[in-house]
């Protein structure tokens, strides 16, 4: 069975390995790709929602339904 080990403990080997993990520009990159994973998530859970139909005189579509 594995152990249960401190945040701040993980934190402090990651620096070890790595002393740059917390430099501002790779922060921003993990922000930027986490922004995108959720987008992707979001686009995901979109496209298997319910059928839509498109109202081409208008560009609109309708018949959208999200959420489970």
């Amino acid at each position: 069975m594995s152990e249960f080990v401190q945040w701040s403990d993980t934190k402090a080997r990651i620096r070890e390995i790595d002393p740059e993990w917390d430099s501002p520009e790779r922060a921003a990159a993990r922000e930027t790709s986490r922004e995108q994973l959720q987008a992707e998530l979001r686009g995901a859970a979109f496209s298997v929602a319910a059928p839509a139909s498109a109202d081409e005189s208008s560009g609109r579509v309708t018949g959208v339904v999200c959420g489970r």
